[in-house]
């Protein structure tokens, strides 16, 4: 559903529940100090290759990517980042990733780059899911909470976004419901105490990884991954005290 066709009744929040989301709010990315970035991920040899130049993607169990090796995971996890903020295949102007009419339109890019088995479907789908929630928050705050008025707002309209897509976002985000939901959601982002430590490491791979590592190949109990999944350095600070964690590891 587009911004202009919006009925205000419902907006639709965020599904903290998911594992991909919760590899973006990991603890030690919190505490990392601001520091200067090249910019973004753009995998241009990426969107270059010809069919007869993919990559076959490894599932597990879960139909999560885990090879064929680290580095090939790797930059099909980064590639499917760079989707979530290509303007054509998943457009900003859209109140939730279910709306976007293009999902279709996604996988067959995905598939003209790799060689996915259908089960990664759709881990591929909540990956791009992720990256555009993540770049909309910071969209918004980079050329909306930035600039006091409308007229500074198009002075600095990035070129990655078309008039009519920021156009819609500006009207949407201006809208007196919209804003009351976005502080309320801010809010309760602040409460969340339990953060993994894993930075940019994924479930999937972590998962993969303990099973190596298992004498006869076991897949590991969901507790084992949380487990491992928040361990902390000695001697390290972070922004949340252990307290919930190490409860939930008890019971």
């Amino acid at each position: 559903m587009r911004y202009r066709e919006y009925s205000w009744k419902k907006h639709v929040g965020y599904d903290l529940g998911f594992e991909l989301e919760l590899e973006t709010i990991a603890e030690n990315e919190k505490e990392a100090p601001k520091k200067k970035h090249r910019g973004p991920t753009k995998l241009t040899q990426v969107h270059a290759r010809t069919r007869e130049e993919r990559q076959y993607i490894i599932l597990n169990l879960f139909g999560q990517p885990v090879g064929p090796t680290k580095e090939i995971f790797e930059e099909f996890k980064f590639f499917l980042g760079t989707l979530g903020k290509d303007s054509e295949l998943a457009p900003l102007n859209y109140v939730n990733f279910r709306g976007l009419p293009t999902h279709d339109k996604i996988w067959d890019y995905v598939l003209e780059k790799y060689i996915v088995p259908e089960a990664g479907r759709k881990y591929a789908k909540e990956a791009v899911n992720t990256s555009w929630r993540s770049y909309k928050c910071r969209f918004k705050k980079n050329h909306f909470y930035a600039y006091a008025t409308d007229e500074l707002r198009w002075e600095n309209k990035p070129d990655t976004i078309s008039v009519p897509q920021f156009q819609d976002l500006l009207n949407y985000w201006k809208c007196e419901k919209v804003e009351e939901e976005s502080k309320t959601n801010r809010e309760n982002r602040l409460l969340l105490n339990d953060m993994h430590t894993m930075g940019r490491k994924g479930f999937a791979i972590l998962r993969h990884e303990l099973q190596e590592q298992d004498p006869d190949k076991q897949e590991p109990s969901q507790a084992k991954v949380y487990k491992e999944s928040r361990k902390r350095v000695t001697g390290r600070t972070y922004l949340t005290n252990p307290e919930k964690i190490e409860e939930n590891i008890v019971s």
